[in-house]
């Protein structure tokens, strides 16, 4: 379901590759179906650099993705600005993540990234 603050303005699809991925693009973010990994993970990361050139608050809504592989989480956070290293804050940009389920929530756990500074899971 997309969050309401992701109405669809364009929806976009990876094509037929072994991972199927969809990236509906709204006002302030992406909703996300299908699986982000190696295969759509270019895709996924030309989706979000649009964003990040125009958004200093990107909501993205991950409740129809059934697998996202490390790097796909890597970018999300890294979306950010803050410094992996240090937490210190590069960027000013706010990340939301909305429909983030429960598997992905304990690696962000685990990773301690769920900390990052920027960074909202909802």
């Amino acid at each position: 379901m997309i969050h309401p603050r992701l109405s669809p303005v364009i929806t976009v699809d990876a094509g037929q590759g072994i991972s199927p991925l969809s990236v509906s693009r709204g006002w302030q973010g992406l909703a996300v179906t299908g699986e982000i990994d190696e295969s759509s993970f270019c895709f996924f990361a030309e989706a979000l650099h649009v964003l990040s050139a125009a958004l200093s608050v990107i909501h993205i809504d991950l409740a129809g993705v059934q697998y996202c592989d490390l790097a796909g989480l890597r970018l999300m956070v890294r979306l950010t600005g803050a410094d992996g290293l240090d937490g210190a804050q590069r960027g000013a940009r706010r990340v939301v993540l909305h429909g983030t389920a429960p598997p992905l929530r304990a690696v962000l756990g685990i990773l301690g990234w769920d900390r990052t500074p920027g960074l909202a899971l909802d």
